[in-house]
């Protein structure tokens, strides 16, 4: 995907006025299994989901520590209902979109299989018995909580105004950048977009979790032998990569307060989660 913005609908919550918490939560879940000849099996799964509430508190594995802004006006009984009501929106948590692929290969070769059925003991070690498994995961990236200091809080009857986080002002022009992420690390989003404010700003004044980190691709593969050293010893071989294709996850922009406008690393992508390729090499021996 080019763009990582998402457009958050002008919705509104159905909870009675009384609720403070509003989660909201549906999918679409999709599972595909398949065993072909051969020693062939495909497994897929395919989530599409939607995540929406009013609460600020949680935060993802791409924000630890960044939870989301929460702008609530508590003034006045009135007007904290009504910036509750406000605050419905897409969750800081929220993955629209999930693919996942299995596939698993047992090679027809050695004793008993479709090639080389009558190989010896010593071709059948060295040919017989692979398993090759792959998975992989796709996923759409989470919000990206874009927030300013909490200079403007005054007390009210109910805490402060702003809360504990306020969300910046818009300045109308697009909070996103476009290109791939590995062209964007010195300028991910578009920091232009926004300023600081000088009271509380409702989701529909402000961004609310609009901005979305780059997608999640991650692939693993195993490679695996079993055999026989004699009849009552069993023997396994076997080879992992993890992240075999070595894809960066790019995450966070450096310093405290990470998503805060006035850091001045706003949108320079300064870190990754996870870890590059990792290749393990193991075997086991059964008796």
């Amino acid at each position: 995907m080019n763009r990582r913005c998402c457009h958050t609908p002008n919705s509104r919550q159905s909870a009675t006025p009384s609720a403070s918490d509003i989660p909201n939560y549906n999918a679409l879940d999709l599972k595909l299994q398949k065993r072909f000849s051969h020693g062939f099996t495909l497994l897929t799964a395919f989530t599409w989901a939607s995540n929406w509430d009013n609460s600020w508190g949680a935060s993802n594995t791409l924000n630890p520590g960044n939870n989301g802004p929460q702008d609530w006006d508590t003034s006045t009984p009135t007007s904290y209902q009504q910036s509750i009501k406000s605050e419905y929106s897409r969750a800081i948590n929220d993955i629209p979109v999930r693919y996942t692929i299995h596939r698993q290969l047992r090679l027809p070769f050695g004793r008993g299989k479709m090639f080389l059925g009558g190989a010896s003991r010593w071709v059948d070690m060295a040919v017989g018995g692979w398993t090759f498994n792959d998975v992989t995961i796709i996923q759409q990236g989470m919000p990206i909580p874009v927030t300013q200091s909490n200079a403007n809080a005054i007390q009210a009857f109910n805490g402060t105004v702003g809360g504990s986080v306020q969300r910046p002002n818009l300045t109308g022009t697009s909070p996103c950048n476009s290109g791939s992420p590995e062209s964007r690390l010195t300028n991910y989003i578009n920091v232009a977009a926004f300023f600081c404010s000088s009271g509380p700003q409702l989701r529909q004044h402000s961004t609310h979790n609009e901005l979305l980190w780059a997608r999640i691709f991650e692939h693993g593969s195993v490679a695996q032998q079993n055999f026989k050293v004699t009849e009552r010893i069993n023997a396994q071989f076997r080879a992992e990569a993890l992240n075999a294709f070595n894809t960066p996850q790019f995450n966070g922009f450096g310093g405290n307060n990470q998503t805060q406008i006035q850091n001045s690393n706003l949108d320079q992508i300064q870190g990754t989660l996870g870890f590059p390729r990792l290749i393990q090499l193991g075997g086991r021996i059964t008796f």
